[in-house]
């Protein structure tokens, strides 16, 4: 990796985590967490510099539910924000689709934990499915072909329940962890 990249991607996290200690006055802890996720979710993209079409497989948005509903919708839109940022330099994505993106995630991390409902599991699924039901009339509007949007929100649905579904013990026991 280039010496510039790094630069930038050290800079954008320190300024995520500086962000939640000096504004949000967040412990230690929170801010560990906070950086694992963002680690974890900016580095599941990775796949894109190989791999170009329209499958979306990526832990960016199961990321920000985790946050917002282990914290608030600030860290979440933090973790979302960051994490997109971060997951869109290292694939040389930014394009049209990151403000979208930007939106989209900010949009789910501010209403995570207004959903009444229990499961961790069916709550993230509703979140990723209210984020491509906003996401994806903008992505056509703006020039992506709709079987484009179709499939890569058909495919991001699909891995993210499979996900939620698979580790929703691991997952819930992680946010009690966290808070």
């Amino acid at each position: 990796m280039r010496k510039p990249f790094l630069s930038r991607t050290a800079l954008i996290l320190a300024a995520a985590l500086a962000l939640l200690y000096l504004i949000a006055g967040y412990k230690l802890k929170i801010i560990l967490a906070v950086a694992a996720l963002i680690a974890i979710a900016s580095m599941s993209t990775f796949y894109y510099n190989y791999f170009h079409g329209p499958i979306s497989i990526e832990l960016i948005k199961p990321a920000t539910i985790l946050s917002a509903l282990a914290y608030d919708a600030v860290v979440g839109i933090i973790v979302g924000i960051t994490s997109t940022l971060l997951s869109r330099l290292w694939t040389g994505r930014l394009d049209h689709r990151t403000l979208i993106s930007l939106i989209g995630i900010s949009a789910v991390a501010a209403i995570a934990q207004s959903i009444p409902i229990t499961s961790l599991a069916v709550k993230g699924i509703v979140l990723v499915t209210a984020y491509h039901a906003l996401t994806a009339p903008v992505s056509i509007w703006t020039g992506d072909r709709p079987s484009f949007v179709a499939v890569y929100a058909a495919t991001n649905i699909i891995f993210n329940a499979a996900i939620l579904l698979a580790f929703e013990p691991i997952l819930s026991q992680a946010l009690k962890a966290m808070q």
